[in-house]
């Protein structure tokens, strides 16, 4: 079976659309099927978004084999998948990131917690584009992505994490992604309101799980978790950055104080959780219990 992959891929509704189209026909594959992949309309590619396609390879490795079109990669994609390790798939050689403008291609085991954190830390939070921030900020925007990461064994069901990211010199921003495949933020809300609260359920449920205190984990000590989208959600809203996550058919986005909740044709079978973080941003962003002089890097 041959696949065509589109035209463009990014974190729009429209690029995210058409990835998870590709990435559906990949899941439907019979048992033992060659899957065959051809790039010779793709011009453009979101690095970050590598997570997502990573995510849905690394699933059926084990029931389908892959190839693709000898030629049908151009030689801009090339370079960019052998930059960020992705290229590693289909034996691309190893390329050196001259520019500094990828975030590599990562795959995690869900317990592996201690090794995202130090991956991401090093890898976004502590390049010299990032906004200035103070140390208990940077904490809180850790704890708020390692959340997001422990969801996956959590409320998926999965046991790794895939993630990457892309600088963009020219619009200002970082762009990082977490995907994930499992049970979806859909499924995970719904079975909670008819198990839990005996409600019908609300139809956009990822805003619902964007909400303050909003989350389907179990109540301990009084807190129910749930706030790393919440926080997340706030200093993006500062910073003037975006937060988009694709889970089930629906597409949230989140950008200039204002969300948005579209449902696409097919059904990404997992999450993908795009943070674009605001990088010509002056600002100087710290704690409401912290003072600007306390800046200390990990």
């Amino acid at each position: 079976m041959v696949i065509d992959l589109p035209k463009r891929i990014n974190d729009t509704v429209n690029g995210i659309d058409s990835l998870v189209f590709v990435l559906d026909k990949i899941h439907n594959a019979k048992n033992g099927d060659i899957v065959i992949l051809d790039f010779s309309e793709l011009e453009w590619i979101d690095a970050n978004m590598l997570s997502a396609f990573g995510a849905v390879l690394d699933d059926n490795f084990k029931r389908i084999k892959f190839q693709f079109v000898a030629g049908s990669v151009s030689s801009k994609i090339e370079n960019l998948l052998a930059r960020n390790k992705f290229g590693l798939y289909f034996n691309f050689d190893k390329a050196i990131d001259k520019n500094d403008t990828v975030i590599e291609y990562r795959v995690t085991n869900g317990k592996e917690i201690k090794e995202f954190a130090s991956y991401f830390k090093d890898r976004v939070l502590q390049r010299q584009k990032m906004p200035k921030m103070s140390k208990g900020l940077k904490d809180k925007i850790l704890e708020n992505v390692l959340e997001i990461f422990g969801n996956a064994p959590m409320h998926g069901g999965c046991s790794k994490v895939f993630s990457c990211g892309q600088i963009f010199p020219v619009k200002n921003s970082i762009k990082f992604t977490i995907a994930n495949t499992g049970q979806t933020i859909k499924e995970n809300v719904i079975g909670y309101y008819k198990s839990m609260l005996k409600r019908e359920p609300p139809k956009n449920t990822i805003s619902w799980a964007t909400d303050e205190n909003n989350s389907t984990k179990q109540i301990v000590n009084g807190k129910s978790g749930g706030l790393g989208l919440y926080y997340l959600k706030e200093f993006i809203n500062i910073n003037n950055g975006s937060l988009t996550i694709c889970s089930s058919d629906e597409v949230w986005t989140f950008k200039n104080g204002e969300e948005r909740t579209e449902f696409i044709d097919t059904m990404f079978r997992g999450t993908i959780v795009t943070i674009s973080i605001n990088t010509n941003d002056d600002e100087i962003y710290m704690l409401s219990n912290e003072s600007a002089n306390e800046f200390s890097e990990f």
